[in-house]
């Protein structure tokens, strides 16, 4: 396990250095700003609907997404109006494995696609940006080809995402703006926080029908914390005779992309209330709180009971997706929608002889302190235009149609149909956009994008699983994140078992969920401290990514303790201090940007909702739930 960890260090400090060392030697032949020669577009109309007049040719542009979850079927109806829309078909690369070695041979051989999508949250993005002549500038491009696009990027998202000449070199999917996330808030929007911990619903009542067998005055709000949810944890073991090769308690899969080994322990993070910012707004490393320590000594608790197993700890998507399936764990710590499908497969396919369901659980660290989830509003993945793609001029245009208006409604609804009944289309419009209406409150609501329904037939399809030949959200890396809340008349795409099983499983988390802008901030590409910082935290994510495992499934709690104070010494003595001010530095900056004081609320002293937050069980806010209509078909 040791050497995998070790190999999985080599690859990415490989990345880092090659990005770094191909600048220095100049290693990309297009390490310059100059735009190829070809006829300019205008504002006057959408720039996709100009390449015919100098151009009227299909081309094939490769498009790299660094993800080896994504998928594209180029022979669905979207994909056909995409196509005529822009003259453009894409052929689609991904990795076989998560572990950064195919970005790397691509860097380093200079063989970027034409397009190239990584996670938003890599220091990747901001190097190939910064440190060479590796991409175009969506300025640069859209001023001379799209510059219908310019119109159309957000003030605040290219505030965040500038590089340190004041350009743009990529443009995320599921961005949300602040104005995006009040009227989600308004309209009551079914979004929930990024991750969330689910337990069975039948072991959980099991557990609070046998506390209120012992006492009838027992309360509920006990076992809302770390203490509680290990005791219940055992409790199951012991009553449903698991095993120790039973992961009774399941983490997401440990992945070397991940900022956090496991996205199950950033959550965690979240529920132990590990903040990254103190009681006077300074930035604070999370991995050096006591709540982190407190988190780790509990995972390893945890272990030493029989109640996680160390198969956990090299599990791959796929198996962490067969433990769902099966119904094995008791809990699981993650992101529940990487696993919709899975948690679909328990609910239908069973061995209890009835429809079982997961459910999201919330409980407080040790010290009672009521946990916020956050709610990204900053992106998942990021596409950039290398310098090697031959056709520049066509690639932003079709970036154009997919970012815009049109292509957002293209990729989420299909083709407008004349209302319910008509089968020559998909969807039509209840309202149309501007529309302003009267909300239950009082308050009003203008509609920028119209309300928007799915025609009477393809409701039916979706609800069959029968709609993919459609091809709807695809490409989900181009996605505005809040498009389907605000123009969606379910405000959310509510349409078959799968997407009530998604809401469900974090719905009762809602009121615990808030929005995380305020600690969604990048270092400052201009700071002559800059690189250091890059360096250091890759460092630092590298260091802890080779003891996560070590720690959880130490032979003892002191040997757990002790090799997690040994790995924070490690990080001291590789720069902790330095990047804590280099960071802090930043932090300040990105809220001063925003107005934020604090960026937590349990530090800002005026969020009376947060002060007034309590947990009556770890059942959540049960009132969020969506109850499932009488016609979705349970399949």
């Amino acid at each position: 396990m040791r050497k995998e960890r070790k190999s999985m260090r080599k690859i990415f400090t490989l990345v880092t250095l090659l990005l770094i060392v191909c600048t220095l030697i100049a290693c990309n032949p297009n390490n310059s700003n100059g735009l190829p020669d070809f006829p300019e577009a205008n504002d006057e109309s959408d720039s996709w609907e100009q390449w015919k007049d100098y151009d009227n040719t299909q081309i094939t542009v490769s498009w790299y997404v660094d993800n080896t979850g994504f998928n594209y079927n180029k022979s669905t109806i979207i994909a056909d109006v995409i196509r005529e829309k822009t003259g453009i078909n894409i052929e689609f690369q991904t990795p076989a494995t998560a572990d950064g070695s195919k970005l790397s041979t691509m860097i380093s051989g200079n063989q970027l696609t034409d397009l190239v999508t990584v996670a938003a949250n890599t220091p990747i993005r901001i190097q190939l940006a910064e440190d060479g002549g590796y991409l175009f500038s969506i300025n640069d491009l859209a001023e001379k080809w799209a510059p219908t696009l310019l119109k159309r990027l957000n003030p605040e998202m290219f505030e965040y995402y500038k590089g340190s000449d004041n350009k743009l070199y990529g443009i995320p999917s599921l961005f949300y703006s602040l104005e995006d996330l009040k009227d989600m808030q308004k309209l009551k929007s079914t979004y929930a926080s990024n991750g969330g911990i689910v337990a069975r619903k039948d072991m959980l009542d099991a557990y609070h029908n046998y506390m209120y067998s012992i006492d009838p005055n027992w309360n509920p709000a006990s076992i809302a914390n770390p203490e509680g949810i290990f005791q219940m944890a055992l409790w199951v073991k012991k009553e449903y005779n698991l095993d120790n090769s039973n992961p009774t308690v399941a983490l997401s899969p440990f992945e070397s992309h991940r900022t956090h080994g496991s996205v199950g322990l950033r959550w965690l993070m979240e529920y132990f209330s590990a903040l990254q910012e103190d009681s006077e707004g300074n930035f604070v490393y999370q991995w050096a709180t006591p709540e982190f320590k407190e988190m780790m000594l509990w995972l390893n608790k945890l272990y030493l009971n029989g109640l996680m197993t160390s198969g956990n700890m090299t599990a791959t998507s796929a198996q962490v997706g067969t433990y769902i399936s099966n119904g094995l764990p008791f809990i699981y710590i993650g992101s529940p929608q990487d696993y919709i499908s899975n948690f679909k497969y328990w609910a239908i396919n069973n061995s209890l002889g009835e429809e079982a369901e997961y459910v999201p659980i919330i409980f407080t660290n040790a010290a009672g302190t009521v946990p916020q989830l956050s709610i990204t509003g900053n992106s998942y993945m990021y596409t950039m235009v290398s310098k090697n793609a031959k056709r520049p001029d066509r690639i932003i245009k079709l970036l154009d149609f997919l970012y815009s208006e049109e292509g957002q409604r293209l990729m989420t609804y299909g083709i407008e149909a004349t209302g319910p009944e008509d089968i020559n289309g998909t969807y039509y419009f209840v309202k149309q956009p501007g529309e302003t209406v009267m909300l239950d409150n009082g308050d009003t609501h203008t509609y920028k994008y119209g309300l928007i329904d799915y025609t009477d037939k393809v409701k039916q399809e979706i609800n069959n699983s029968e709609s993919s030949h459609y091809g709807f959200s695809s490409p989900s890396i181009s996605q505005n994140g809040a498009y389907p809340y605000l123009s969606n008349v379910n405000h959310g795409l509510l349409y078959n078992y799968s997407s009530y099983i998604g809401v469900n499983l974090k719905a009762a988390l809602s009121p615990y969920t808030y929005i995380y802008r305020g600690f969604e901030f990048e270092l400052d590409p201009t700071d002559k401290d800059y690189m250091t910082a890059v360096n250091i935290e890759s460092n630092l994510r590298l260091l802890w990514m080779e003891y996560y495992a070590e720690i959880i499934v130490a032979r003892s709690e002191s040997l757990a303790l002790s090799i997690l104070n040994e790995t924070l010494a490690s990080a001291q003595r590789r720069g902790l201090d330095q990047y804590i001010a280099i960071k802090n530095k930043a932090f300040q900056a990105h809220k001063e940007k925003y107005g934020i004081e604090f960026a937590s609320p349990i530090n800002d002293p005026n969020n009376i909702q947060y002060q007034q937050l309590t947990i009556t069980s770890v059942y959540g806010g049960t009132n969020y739930r969506r109850e499932i209509p009488e016609y979705i078909i349970k399949k």
